[in-house]
């Protein structure tokens, strides 16, 4: 996987996990482990595909749905954070790696994480949207990113 696959995975676990998704966190440190940089996106792919049949319901409609939204707003996140610091250093990346990032991420959320979850919920209302999400649950995702259990979340796993 990249750095930014790393990335996308760790931060949209944390939110998973945040919003007591455990099996959708599971699944997606499933399909990560397994999955070189290609087959990520593949399945990924594949989950952005997912046909409701009729009868489907919970976690057969949302959980294929979440995963691929919350990897893709974390991969804009980590573009975005990628430019801002090429900004500030004249456009020294090549040593910028998936820790360097986390660590920049959990810094932000332990002190104002007022910008930072901003600019995960505009990222993640774009990729719910183009998936068609329903609003409930895009409300509850949304809702997870104010809770300060993610903070502990993110603290906790690397």
């Amino acid at each position: 996987m990249t750095e930014q696959d790393d990335f996308a995975v760790w931060l949209a676990g944390a939110v998973l996990r945040t919003d007591d998704r455990d099996v959708a966190a599971l699944a997606l440190q499933d399909i990560a482990s397994q999955a070189g940089e290609l087959e990520l996106d593949a399945k990924l792919d594949e989950m952005r595909k997912f046909n409701r049949a009729g009868g489907d319901f919970g976690a057969e409609i949302i959980g294929p749905l979440l995963i691929p939204i919350l990897v893709e707003a974390a991969k804009q996140l980590w573009a975005a954070y990628l430019k801002k610091i090429a900004e500030k250093t004249a456009g020294a990346l090549a040593d910028v790696t998936a820790k360097t990032v986390k660590d920049l991420i959990r810094a932000a959320w332990s002190s104002d994480n007022v910008v930072l979850t901003s600019e995960l919920e505009a990222h993640i209302r774009a990729a719910a949207t183009e998936q068609n999400l329903p609003q409930e649950e895009l409300d509850r995702l949304i809702a997870s990113l104010r809770n300060p259990k993610l903070g502990h979340e993110l603290a906790a796993t690397d």
